[in-house]
């Protein structure tokens, strides 16, 4: 959930534990008729692919920082992992969902609880703020071979079902809009064993409508679409390039200077909606806070060495994945890089690799 296969100048390029994800996205493709996918009614297996590249590794200055403990905090042991989180009751955003072995399975967050169940339906499965509603992309085509995507009453499960994009274009990463009217999804075409770049979708929530659009931009979509803070515009890095759309497919703004692209399994926008997060250089050694309006001036660097990110905590604090003994820790910093807090412990080095994590924002 959350990872993502895309490809750039014919190599297939794979963000975190992608490798194992597209695989199965790939074998879930429709061959003309429905077959038996996950949830019995889906399309058959035909095949894999295989590709990836390393999962996240700061630097050893990071990975040695101290940790400071965690005070009045619940400890919860992620079902069919050896993940461990820890949460506040005060924290301002909360795990909601999270896949294993590449999305072949997805664990779903119960309702006002600390319960996580397995579910055969979603590939990748994301409230919103209030915990009322979810975004999920469903592991299952229609009849006539589209790629679905479902909006969920989140407590009882009853859906009301998308047909989004006719195979072999297919949708991932569901995103709310900052103002919980709209999704936003990221879509791949299907070519070969790989996945390339197609363009993104927008959902109207109360509608139950999607509309797809694709970019011919070079580069744009090689990694994903994500929302502004106005909610109107949605954003992708090309290259050192950050891309700006409108709802009905059209490019509104091209920035360069803002830094290249990092992956952000949660919010890339901050909760006021003034900066997005970035590398500062392609190195990866720091974070780059930038305005995607390009009209203020943003927070200095922080110095955090991690190539997957959770994304914003809150205004002042970052939350991302370092290295941590011979497996990764999920940690707040605040804008100096300071560890401020744990949020996770994956242990298992190959089991992170093919895990996705999706986060989302408490309301108040």
């Amino acid at each position: 959930m959350g990872l993502i296969v895309a490809a750039s100048v014919g190599v297939a390029i794979v963000l975190g534990g992608a490798g194992a994800f597209v695989a199965v996205r790939l074998s879930q493709q429709p061959t003309g008729t429905t077959g038996s996918g996950p949830t019995g009614t889906g399309p058959t297996r035909t095949g894999s692919t295989s590709a990836r590249t390393p999962d996240p590794s700061p630097t050893p200055a990071t990975s040695a920082t101290a940790t400071p403990p965690a005070t009045d905090t619940t400890r919860i042991s992620l079902p069919g992992t050896t993940v461990v989180i820890q949460e506040n009751d005060a924290d301002p955003i909360k795990l909601a969902s999270y896949s294993v072995e590449g999305g072949e399975r997805v664990y779903v967050r119960q309702a006002g609880s600390d319960r996580f169940s397995l579910t055969k339906s979603y590939f990748e499965y994301v409230p919103n703020p209030e915990g009322t509603t979810a975004l999920a992309t469903n592991a299952d085509y229609s009849d006539d071979n589209y790629a679905q995507l479902s909006i969920v009453e989140h407590g009882t499960g009853r859906r009301k079902t998308i047909k989004l994009s006719a195979a072999p274009v297919y949708p991932t990463t569901p995103r709310w809009s900052p103002d919980g009217r709209y999704g936003l999804v990221t879509l791949f075409k299907v070519e070969g064993k790989t996945s390339v770049a197609y363009g993104y979708g927008i959902i109207d929530v109360q509608r139950a409508t999607g509309k797809i659009f694709q970019v011919k931009d070079k580069g744009a979509g090689d990694f994903y679409f994500f929302w502004h803070g106005d909610s109107r515009t949605v954003g992708t890095w090309a290259g050192d390039r950050l891309l700006s759309y409108d709802l009905e497919g059209a490019k509104v703004q091209t920035l360069t200077g803002k830094g290249s692209a990092v992956w952000v399994e949660g919010y890339d926008v901050s909760p006021s909606g003034a900066y997005a997060l970035a590398h500062c250089t392609s190195a990866g050694v720091a974070l780059c806070p930038s305005d995607p309006a390009g009209r203020g001036t943003p927070p200095a660097s922080i110095p955090f060495a991690s190539t997957r990110l959770i994304g914003w905590w809150d205004e002042h604090h970052v939350a991302g994945w370092r290295t941590y003994g011979k497996g990764f820790q999920a940690v707040v910093v605040d804008l100096n890089g300071k560890v401020t807090r744990v949020l996770a412990t994956a242990p298992n080095t190959k089991e992170f690799g093919d895990m996705g994590f999706r986060y989302t924002r408490v309301a108040p």
